[in-house]
């Protein structure tokens, strides 16, 4: 249970109370062109993957996993299309890494600011920032280990899945 009492941390004491990341899913490469497409991921994992989601709390315990995300999806697309999946309750915010700063129920890294006209560059980061970056990432690093479990020697998706989706969707609900 998300909410209950022994579910927090020094850090963030009231308020946040899960954390979220998505995890590649390598598949085989899908013999339709418009499919390997929207599966390729070049830069972030040069393979073809599906995507899943994890949320856990703060105690490292998952509270939702979804999958079958496209590869190409950005992480923020694939948790504000699943919000209807985990309501969440005014006042009560999750940990993301920098790549959900557009949602506001996400709290994210500190950025540097950018944009103060051409060829200026960003604005840097205060040592209060970074320092207040590193304790917040000290605790969203807590959903790394369930994405660790998922991807462990043994786990799932140790190998590239080759098969139907709808078998891999099934495994995911078993596994997560």
């Amino acid at each position: 249970d998300r909410l209950a009492y022994e579910n927090h941390h020094s850090f963030f004491p009231t308020g946040v109370s899960f954390i979220v990341d998505t995890l590649p899913i390598i598949v085989y490469s899908p013999t339709d062109p418009l499919a390997r497409a929207m599966l390729y991921v070049p830069h972030k994992y040069a393979a073809v993957v599906f995507k899943g989601e994890i949320v856990t709390d703060l105690l490292g315990r998952v509270i939702s996993f979804t999958a079958l995300h496209l590869g190409v999806m950005h992480d923020a697309t694939i948790w504000s299309l699943g919000k209807h999946l985990r309501p969440t309750l005014v006042g009560e915010y999750g940990l993301g890494d920098r790549i959900y700063s557009p949602c506001p129920d996400l709290i994210t890294d500190f950025l540097p600011i950018a944009n103060q006209g051409p060829g200026v560059p960003p604005l840097p980061l205060t040592a209060a920032e970074s320092d207040w970056n590193s304790k917040k990432n000290g605790v969203r690093s807590r959903v790394e280990h369930s994405v660790a479990e998922q991807q462990r020697p043994f786990g799932i998706y140790q190998t590239k899945f080759r098969g139907d989706p709808a078998i891999l969707e099934a495994c995911q609900i078993v596994t997560a």
